[in-house]
């Protein structure tokens, strides 16, 4: 471990500001770790014609395919993170047999392959939650703040920093020819990357306009989310970039064999409202999206060109049902001569006039009972707080204005382990021994979900999600300025 990099996370260690309604704040991806369960998921049975799905339920877990209830590899306090803490009956991680960490690239995984963990479960909550049964539903991870704060109780604001200095940015880069300019610019001076990992036990996305419709309100919330702040240095650590991570609105599964649920922009230093060097981050409500300022901002899909269908429509190309009933069926069975475009249009006349009636009708009685119409096409957008806050973790001690307005104030947590602690819990990321980050180049790594896999997920929504790779994803913003 370079010794230089508690010395720079320290120095640039970011303030994070939080909206007064937050629940989810950032906590220890290896205290998370080792109080879930390992499930590994194996496409074994498929629909009997061509091209069927998976039967997901029946692919997770032991044991043998169809057999049910299905249980995971390791369960809940089985998982050792670092391999010196594999004692009493525990499993390290990067156990060989376990198969669980893999080489780069993870391609090299066998096909269909994929590794997910589960800290608390499904909705709704079963009587046994460390089982799939064959009538369990696992559409949605468990939601709620309650029940992952006494899963995760005694943990701490917490934070991973990795510094990259040049040569292993150089390093990074050399299967990429796009972006050794980046690395090798002689404006940048011989630059290095200073990255802040931060992880939240669940993401909490509806879809705009669409909350009240069907599943709108948890249309993208998975449990484990990764989000970032990085910030690029020169050779005489003075900072010239900042890193901002937020969630993609674009289809997630647009590029073949990736997930792109979460983008990252790139501004210049001189842009960041700080206190010292300390740069104050405004973290969205739910999405936890990191934002240089205070209130609303639209959002852009990552991918240029992209779309995802499910703008616009609340979601109804995942399942009808949950938003209108089957009325074609209904009022053509009394007049099969009507055709289905004046049903639709009488639908959805009848709708808005219901809807227009039902909200007076509604706020005469009691205006708080009142509920927002539905609008599809409403941008997306992310909510950060300002002038009021929740949360603001901040370094040890740093006063800020804007604690005057807050909730309240916490400092990081986070510190380098003293001799002989036992478990360890670390701030700096050391991938020789830290084998739960994604596979880097020569390095083996845990390339799976951080959160349960869910029985519907067309685009990749609600499934766990697995880490990024924000070194290149910042590169590659970057490379575009």
């Amino acid at each position: 471990m370079n010794p230089e990099a508690i010395v720079l996370a320290k120095a640039f260690e970011p303030i994070l500001l939080f909206h007064p309604d937050e629940t989810f704040f950032p906590i220890d991806p290896k205290l998370y770790l080792e109080r879930s369960a390992l499930w590994r998921s194996k496409p074994h049975v498929r629909n009997f014609y061509p091209g069927g799905p998976a039967a997901e339920k029946q692919d997770w877990g032991e044991p043998p395919p169809t057999v049910f209830p299905r249980r995971p590899q390791l369960a809940k306090g089985q998982i050792a993170a670092l391999k010196d803490e594999a004692t009493g009956g525990k499993t390290w991680l990067g156990d060989p047999s376990l198969a669980a960490v893999i080489p780069e690239p993870p391609t090299e995984r066998p096909a269909g392959e994929d590794w997910f963990l589960q800290l608390t479960g499904w909705e709704p909550i079963s009587t046994a939650p460390n089982e799939v049964t064959a009538s369990s539903e696992n559409r949605h991870p468990t939601l709620g703040a309650t029940t992952y704060n006494g899963a995760l109780q005694g943990g701490r604001p917490w934070y991973y920093a990795e510094y990259l200095d040049n040569p292993e940015l150089f390093a990074l880069v050399r299967n990429r020819p796009d972006l050794f300019p980046v690395v090798n610019n002689p404006r940048l001076s011989g630059p290095m990357l200073l990255i802040y990992h931060f992880f939240y036990a669940l993401h909490e996305e509806p879809l705009r306009g669409c909350e009240t419709a069907g599943e709108g309100q948890t249309f993208a919330t998975f449990a484990g989310e990764w989000a970032s702040v990085a910030i690029l240095l020169n050779s005489a650590r003075e900072p010239l970039f900042i890193g901002l991570t937020s969630r993609n609105v674009g289809d997630p599964t647009s590029i073949p064999a990736e997930e792109n649920r979460i983008g990252l922009i790139v501004r210049p230093w001189k842009d960041v409202n700080r206190v010292g060097g300390h740069p104050k981050i405004f973290v969205s409500r739910g999405t936890h999206g990191n934002y240089l300022t205070t209130g609303p901002h639209d959002l852009k899909p990552f991918t240029p060109g992209d779309i995802d269908l499910n703008q616009g429509t609340c979601a109804q190309i995942e399942k009808l049902d949950d938003v209108i009933f089957d009325a074609e069926a209904v009022l053509t069975e009394e007049d099969p001569a009507i055709s289905p475009g004046v049903v639709w249009g009488g639908v959805v006349v009848n709708l808005l006039l219901g809807l227009f009636l039902e909200m007076i009708n509604i706020m005469d009685r009691d205006p708080s009972l009142y509920t927002p119409p539905i609008e599809p096409n409403r941008k997306p957008q992310d909510e950060t707080g300002g002038p009021l806050f929740g949360l603001i973790l901040r370094p040890a001690n740093l006063f800020l204005p804007e604690q005057a307005t807050a909730q309240r104030t916490e400092d990081w947590q986070t510190k380098m382990p003293e001799t002989g602690d036992k478990p360890r819990y670390d701030c700096i990321v050391d991938r020789d021994t830290q084998v739960w980050w994604p596979p880097r180049q020569d390095s083996r790594g845990y390339a799976g979900r951080w959160g349960p896999r869910v029985t519907n997920d067309p685009k990749t929504r609600r499934s766990g999600m697995r880490c990024p790779p924000f070194a290149l994803l910042f590169l590659e913003a970057v490379a575009k300025l």
